[in-house]
């Protein structure tokens, strides 16, 4: 039997705002609140949406990428391919919400047609930035 080549290796070099998730808990239907382990972050909720198609589990990260998108990453991989940043995040805009706060993501599910793809994200204290020391 033939053995198939090695797929291509990557280096990942993106810059990225994330909190590690210290508790996950039920709200109403199967949105999920996160907790994150910073205590300077207050519990947020991420839609079914997200729950399914990420399966965010504790220990893992909240991920948002420079575009808005939102995803889950589980610690190891997190951890393995990330290192904290000591700058702000160069090419970040700082106003820009959908990239320095958690919110609901902007994926539709099948019957959501017609539903607006983006809901408001929460607030935090101070100028609403997420600060990435002390994950």
């Amino acid at each position: 039997m033939a053995s198939n080549p090695e797929m291509p290796c990557y280096v990942c070099h993106k810059k990225v705002r994330a909190l590690k998730i210290a508790r996950m808990d039920q709200t109403s239907g199967s949105a999920k609140k996160l907790t994150p382990t910073d205590p300077n972050f207050p519990p947020f909720t991420v839609d079914r949406h997200f729950v399914n198609r990420h399966k965010p589990q504790p220990g893992g990260y909240f991920v948002v990428y420079k575009d808005g998108y939102q995803s889950f990453s589980p610690a190891q991989a997190f951890e393995d391919g990330y290192t904290l940043c000591t700058d702000d995040c160069e090419g970040s805009d700082p106003k820009d919400s959908s990239f320095t706060q958690p919110g609901p993501h902007n994926i539709k599910g099948p019957g959501d047609e017609g539903k607006a793809s983006r809901m408001e994200p929460p607030t935090f204290p101070g100028d609403g930035q997420i600060d990435l020391v002390g994950l």
